[in-house]
Protein backbone atom coordinates (compact mmCIF):
# COMPACT_ATOMS: atom_id res chain seq x y z
CA UNK A 1 0.00 0.00 0.00
CA UNK A 2 1.10 3.58 -0.59
CA UNK A 3 1.35 6.13 2.21
CA UNK A 4 2.84 9.53 2.88
CA UNK A 5 5.66 9.68 5.44
CA UNK A 6 5.05 12.23 8.17
CA UNK A 7 8.04 12.91 10.44
CA UNK A 8 7.16 13.27 14.12
CA UNK A 9 9.17 13.94 17.28
CA UNK A 10 9.79 10.66 19.10
CA UNK A 11 12.64 9.12 21.07
CA UNK A 12 12.43 5.65 19.57
CA UNK A 13 12.51 4.01 16.14
CA UNK A 14 8.93 2.69 15.89
CA UNK A 15 6.58 3.80 13.14
CA UNK A 16 2.87 4.49 13.65
CA UNK A 17 0.35 3.30 11.09
CA UNK A 18 -2.89 4.98 9.99
CA UNK A 19 -5.79 4.08 12.32
CA UNK A 20 -7.64 2.28 9.52
CA UNK A 21 -4.64 0.01 8.92
CA UNK A 22 -4.27 -0.66 12.66
CA UNK A 23 -7.98 -1.61 12.76
CA UNK A 24 -7.45 -4.04 9.85
CA UNK A 25 -4.50 -5.68 11.62
CA UNK A 26 -6.48 -6.13 14.85
CA UNK A 27 -9.55 -7.38 12.94
CA UNK A 28 -7.40 -9.98 11.18
CA UNK A 29 -6.31 -11.25 14.63
CA UNK A 30 -2.69 -11.14 13.55
CA UNK A 31 0.04 -10.98 16.13
CA UNK A 32 0.16 -7.37 17.19
CA UNK A 33 3.16 -7.54 19.51
CA UNK A 34 5.32 -6.14 16.73
CA UNK A 35 5.42 -6.22 12.96
CA UNK A 36 8.11 -5.45 10.43
CA UNK A 37 7.54 -3.43 7.27
CA UNK A 38 9.69 -2.70 4.24
CA UNK A 39 9.46 0.87 2.99
CA UNK A 40 10.29 1.61 -0.65
CA UNK A 41 10.59 5.09 -2.14
CA UNK A 42 12.38 7.13 -4.77
CA UNK A 43 14.53 10.08 -3.89
CA UNK A 44 14.35 13.36 -5.81
CA UNK A 45 17.15 12.18 -8.11
CA UNK A 46 15.19 9.01 -8.95
CA UNK A 47 17.34 6.69 -6.83
CA UNK A 48 15.30 3.80 -5.39
CA UNK A 49 15.64 3.33 -1.62
CA UNK A 50 14.40 0.72 0.82
CA UNK A 51 14.42 0.38 4.59
CA UNK A 52 12.95 -1.98 7.17
CA UNK A 53 11.06 -0.49 10.10
CA UNK A 54 9.14 -1.88 13.05
CA UNK A 55 5.67 -1.19 14.38
CA UNK A 56 4.69 -1.78 18.01
CA UNK A 57 0.95 -1.10 17.77
CA UNK A 58 0.91 2.70 17.50
CA UNK A 59 -1.67 4.54 15.40
CA UNK A 60 -0.98 7.83 13.62
CA UNK A 61 -2.25 10.74 15.67
CA UNK A 62 -2.78 13.31 12.95
CA UNK A 63 -6.05 11.75 11.75
CA UNK A 64 -4.88 11.10 8.22
CA UNK A 65 -3.65 8.07 6.33
CA UNK A 66 -0.02 9.04 6.94
CA UNK A 67 2.74 6.76 8.14
CA UNK A 68 4.33 8.49 11.12
CA UNK A 69 8.09 8.03 11.38
CA UNK A 70 10.26 9.35 14.20
CA UNK A 71 12.09 12.42 12.92
CA UNK A 72 15.59 11.16 13.79
CA UNK A 73 14.92 7.77 12.17
CA UNK A 74 13.54 9.44 9.06
CA UNK A 75 16.66 11.58 8.81
CA UNK A 76 18.93 8.56 9.21
CA UNK A 77 17.03 6.70 6.47
CA UNK A 78 17.01 9.69 4.12
CA UNK A 79 13.22 10.11 4.25
CA UNK A 80 11.85 13.61 3.99
CA UNK A 81 8.57 15.06 5.21
CA UNK A 82 5.77 14.22 2.78
CA UNK A 83 7.75 11.50 0.98
CA UNK A 84 5.49 8.94 -0.70
CA UNK A 85 6.43 5.42 0.37
CA UNK A 86 5.26 1.95 -0.53
CA UNK A 87 4.70 -0.12 2.62
CA UNK A 88 4.85 -3.91 2.66
CA UNK A 89 4.55 -6.21 5.68
CA UNK A 90 7.41 -8.70 6.06
CA UNK A 91 6.88 -12.11 7.56
CA UNK A 92 9.50 -14.58 8.73
CA UNK A 93 12.02 -12.02 9.94
CA UNK A 94 14.66 -13.96 11.87
CA UNK A 95 16.04 -12.95 15.24
CA UNK A 96 19.60 -11.70 15.48
CA UNK A 97 21.90 -13.19 18.07
CA UNK A 98 24.50 -10.43 17.74
CA UNK A 99 24.40 -6.96 16.17
CA UNK A 100 27.66 -5.04 15.78
CA UNK A 101 27.43 -1.27 15.47
CA UNK A 102 29.85 1.64 15.11
CA UNK A 103 29.12 5.21 16.24
CA UNK A 104 28.72 7.43 13.18
CA UNK A 105 30.67 10.55 14.22
CA UNK A 106 33.22 11.66 16.77
CA UNK A 107 30.39 13.24 18.79
CA UNK A 108 28.57 9.89 18.77
CA UNK A 109 31.73 8.17 20.07
CA UNK A 110 31.79 10.67 22.93
CA UNK A 111 28.19 9.80 23.85
CA UNK A 112 29.15 6.09 23.88
CA UNK A 113 32.02 6.90 26.25
CA UNK A 114 29.71 8.89 28.54
CA UNK A 115 26.86 6.32 28.67
CA UNK A 116 28.36 2.88 27.92
CA UNK A 117 26.32 0.83 30.38
CA UNK A 118 22.88 2.00 29.30
CA UNK A 119 23.25 1.87 25.51
CA UNK A 120 22.52 -1.83 25.05
CA UNK A 121 19.34 -1.56 27.12
CA UNK A 122 18.28 1.56 25.23
CA UNK A 123 18.86 -0.20 21.92
CA UNK A 124 16.55 -3.01 22.95
CA UNK A 125 13.86 -0.58 24.21
CA UNK A 126 13.92 1.72 21.20
CA UNK A 127 14.52 -0.56 18.26
CA UNK A 128 13.15 -3.87 17.05
CA UNK A 129 14.63 -4.23 13.56
CA UNK A 130 18.10 -3.76 12.03
CA UNK A 131 19.67 -3.98 8.57
CA UNK A 132 23.37 -3.99 7.72
CA UNK A 133 24.57 -0.57 6.58
CA UNK A 134 21.65 1.29 8.13
CA UNK A 135 22.24 4.26 10.42
CA UNK A 136 19.99 4.20 13.47
CA UNK A 137 19.36 6.77 16.23
CA UNK A 138 19.58 5.79 19.90
CA UNK A 139 18.43 8.04 22.75
CA UNK A 140 20.07 7.98 26.16
CA UNK A 141 17.97 8.39 29.32
CA UNK A 142 19.32 11.96 29.49
CA UNK A 143 17.72 12.78 26.12
CA UNK A 144 20.96 12.72 24.12
CA UNK A 145 20.70 11.17 20.66
CA UNK A 146 23.57 9.32 19.04
CA UNK A 147 23.70 7.58 15.68
CA UNK A 148 25.29 4.23 14.95
CA UNK A 149 25.84 2.28 11.76
CA UNK A 150 24.89 -1.40 11.76
CA UNK A 151 28.08 -3.20 10.66
CA UNK A 152 27.04 -6.84 10.90
CA UNK A 153 24.27 -9.14 12.08
CA UNK A 154 24.72 -12.75 13.25
CA UNK A 155 23.27 -14.90 11.95
CA UNK A 156 23.08 -12.90 8.72
CA UNK A 157 19.55 -12.14 7.50
CA UNK A 158 18.34 -13.69 4.25
CA UNK A 159 18.94 -11.64 1.11
CA UNK A 160 15.18 -11.59 0.47
CA UNK A 161 14.29 -9.99 3.79
CA UNK A 162 17.61 -8.15 4.45
CA UNK A 163 16.80 -7.34 8.09
CA UNK A 164 16.66 -9.06 11.47
CA UNK A 165 14.87 -8.61 14.80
Amino acid sequence: MEMVAHLVPSKDAFVSLPPSVVDQIFAASESTASMVFRLEWKQADGTARTACVSWMGGASTNGTQDLEIPMELGGCLGLGEGQRVRVKALKSVKRARTVNVTPLTEDDWEVVELYPSELEAQLLNQLQIVSVGTVIPIWTSNGVCLRVTVDSIEPPPSAKVACAR
